[in-house]
């Protein structure tokens, strides 16, 4: 239409300017954030609205002639730009500012560092990506994260020079295009390790952690880091303000924060929507997918990522800010009935009383004496309840098994509370009210006398049959015992196994063994465990002699008597003609048992006793394969002195090995290079960070910090054979 045909009264371009004012001062104000970015996108949008609305009320096409006309009108300096041409004014200023955010830091004084680790490498077990002839069916996709990241960081406050900034690389073959970047606020002792590909989390340490730290620990790892919390990018910002919260201790968890207040007000729309949309209105429970609320138009919008299972499981944890109902056995269920809320009709009808749990009992046992002509009480083995309806028919109990019921007393739950941490079972249920436990039940009663005897059966089973007797173990699948006749019989739906566990659970009326075992159990009684548990057994004394032997045996074979490691997998002793026989015990199983406490060893449980402990406790000198892997800052030292040496003569340039390096090397009598057996650099920085082999007093660290503890620094610049180089002297020279 012609441009002269529009004409604006004076309150909408008035109404027009402050618009167009406010969405300009969100265009400047932006600065990489995604709230700032959100506020660009809610003021355009409000102006866009503001037009097309007063267009189509005046029945006026809206174009962007009409754009240009509103800001001719208005006498705007930028007329010509309409709502695209301010969004691409955007998009430029948001490319300015990432390209620039890197040289605004070096200006404020913040220590940027690009390193040549990789920073939260991958697992062992990955599969590397390699080259193939093929397209890709597939597009890694990226974000400005960190650009976000540290333009949030200052505008929260955190000045420039208070940041250090670590820059890693990727590594050859990762699946990850995009390095990660560890930034550090050095005055709030806290690190946020951030890659700008889609998909890769963001990593949140509550303490300033070595390099090495983030260089040696993979995605996993941090995962299961307590002090690590872990966070995923979303483009409506709601991470950067999680991390925000986060820093400044408005939260302890990036969890999202609940309260009781925001739980009955989503309680109240759930009921609202139920009663707009069925008619009937109900609280939410945890079998509930989708909550609702209302936008800020009044409109019924989801609450993303919430639903009465995610709230419930809340309260029971006393997570996400509700720390307060935390031990209070706390549940969806039971904070409706706390506040007065009438729970779903669903949630009720699975609410147990006594009464009612002892009705379905007495339906039961009617029922069972009417078809079978035997009536016993339901067990948690009965899959199916009965009742009656209003004409006396049977009818089942829908939704109810007897293991459902077992849980509701073992938990204390569904209306149960009563009977909580009090051990109550159907089966204690029942005789708690005199009644007589079905025939089935009372055949797996078990008791002290019963598993003896139970013992005396196998015992003479296995003396009759085997010639030797022995007694079971957890490992025996079936149980003897004999008729009226005196025959042998199989004991019907036991197990050594299933003896262990009620013992371990103190079931079927073992309360008073809970915690125990088979093996226990026949310790207690001076019973003789089987001979194959008694040849697993293992004492100091026991694993000092077999030393002993294997010290005699590789003294007589090989000339060099040695102690063995938890690398031998053959060990020796003598029989009665002193011949040399195999024992069937290996180093990597007494290795394990130190470690674990396990086979008679309880008294070296939680002290990290390991093999090789175990000798130097008894003053018996390792093995030479076991003293090669020895370490001390002075091998280390001297390792790194040899590898200098060896890449100056090879390469013209001298540098020290870092946890990268495959290959050691040592020169030997002959003065000739030789690789340094089974070692490498990430062996070492291995030890280094576990304290291992010797370095317990660099536990935590890597190889890397100790470079730097001793000045072992490489040159700057490579220099070519040709140069006469001068490379930098060796620290440990």
């Amino acid at each position: 239409m012609p441009r002269n045909e529009l004409t604006l009264p004076a309150e909408i371009i008035t109404i027009y300017r402050e618009l167009r004012t406010e969405a300009w001062r969100s265009i400047h104000a932006y600065n990489l954030s995604a709230v700032s970015g959100l506020a660009v996108s809610e003021k355009l949008t409000e102006l866009e609205n503001f037009m097309s609305n007063w267009a189509t009320h005046s029945a006026v096409s809206f174009t962007r002639a009409v754009e240009i006309q509103f800001a001719e009108a208005a006498n705007i300096a930028t007329n010509r730009m309409t709502i695209a041409d301010l969004l691409a004014f955007v998009q430029r200023r948001h490319e300015s500012l990432s390209d620039n955010i890197w040289q605004l830091l070096e200006n404020g004084g913040a220590d940027i560092q690009s390193v040549q680790d990789c920073i939260i490498p991958s697992a062992e077990t990955y599969i590397p990506v390699l080259p193939g002839k093929g397209k890709k069916k597939f597009k890694l996709q990226t974000a400005p994260k960190t650009n976000e990241l540290i333009s949030n960081l200052l505008t929260i406050g955190i000045r420039a020079d208070d940041l250090r900034v670590y820059r890693g690389v990727v590594a050859i073959h990762m699946l990850r295009n995009e390095p990660y970047t560890v930034v550090e606020i050095q005055s709030l002792g806290k690190q946020i390790a951030i890659c700008d590909q889609i998909g890769e989390a963001v990593f949140i340490s509550q303490s300033i952690k070595p390099l090495g730290f983030w260089a040696s620990t993979t995605k996993n790892e941090l995962k299961s880091n307590s002090d690590i919390q872990v966070l995923h990018y979303d483009e409506e910002g709601a991470w950067l303000s999680l991390i925000t919260d986060l820093l400044l201790g408005r939260v302890a968890s990036i969890d999202r924060v609940l309260s009781d207040e925001r739980i009955l007000h989503l309680q109240k729309m759930f009921f609202e929507h139920e009663l707009e949309t069925v008619g009937k209105g109900k609280y939410f429970a945890k079998t509930d997918k989708i909550l609702w609320d209302r936008d800020a138009q009044g409109q019924w919008c989801r609450v993303e990522g919430e639903t009465g299972s995610t709230i419930n499981d809340a309260l029971t944890h006393g997570r996400r800010g509700l720390s307060h109902w935390k031990d209070k056995n706390m549940t969806l269920a039971r904070f409706l009935e706390h506040q007065g809320l009438r729970v779903s009709l669903h949630s009720e009808a699975r609410l147990l009383t006594d009464d009612k749990v002892l009705h379905w009992q007495k339906m039961f046992f009617e029922r069972e004496l009417e078809v079978n002509g035997t009536g016993r009480y339901f067990s948690l083995s009965d899959k199916t309840l009965w009742d009656k309806d209003v004409n006396g028919q049977w009818i089942v109990v829908k939704g109810e098994t007897g293991t459902g019921l077992d849980t509701a007393f073992a938990k204390g739950a569904r209306g149960l509370s009563h009977w909580k941490g009090k051990k109550m079972t159907l089966a204690r249920f029942l005789e708690h009210h005199g009644l007589q436990v079905s025939q089935r039940s009372e055949a797996r009663h078990l008791s002290d006398d019963r598993i003896l005897h139970l013992q005396k059966m196998f015992f003479e089973h296995e003396l009759e049959i085997n010639g030797v007797g022995r007694y079971f173990a957890q490992k025996d699948k079936i149980l003897w015992d004999r008729d009226g006749d005196g025959q042998w019989v199989i004991v019907e739906g036991e197990s050594g196994y299933m003896i262990d566990e009620s013992l371990r659970e103190g079931r079927r009326g073992l309360s008073h063994w809970k915690g125990s075992s088979v093996p226990k159990f026949l310790e207690y009684y001076g019973l003789r465990v089987s001979l194959l548990s008694e040849a697993k057994h293992l004492s100091d004394e026991k694993i000092l002699y077999l030393q002993q032997m294997f010290f005699k045996r590789e003294l007589e074979i090989n000339g060099a008597g040695r102690y063995f490691s938890d690398r031998d997998k053959v060990l020796w002793d003598r029989d009665a003609n002193e011949q040399w026989y195999i024992v069937e015990e290996s180093g990597v199983n007494i290795n394990a048992a130190l470690f674990s406490g396990g086979r008679g060893l309880a008294h070296w449980k939680g002290k990290g006793m390991s093999l090789a402990n175990f000798l130097e406790h008894y003053g018996l000198q390792i093995s030479r394969q076991s003293e090669t892997k020895r370490l001390t800052d002075e091998r280390v030292l001297y390792l790194q002195k040899m590898f200098f040496e060896r890449e100056l003569e090879i390469n013209g340039a001298g540098r020290y090995f870092s946890m990268r390096d495959k290959i050691l090397w040592d020169k030997d009598a002959n003065n000739e290079w030789s690789i340094v057996e089974w070692d490498s650099g990430a062996k070492i920085d291995k030890a280094f960070r576990y304290g291992i082999r010797g370095l317990a007093h660099w536990k935590g660290t890597s190889l890397a910090e100790f470079k730097k503890h001793y000045g072992l620094i490489n040159p700057d610049r490579p220099v070519s054979k040709g140069a006469n180089p001068t490379p930098a002297k060796p620290a440990c020279v």
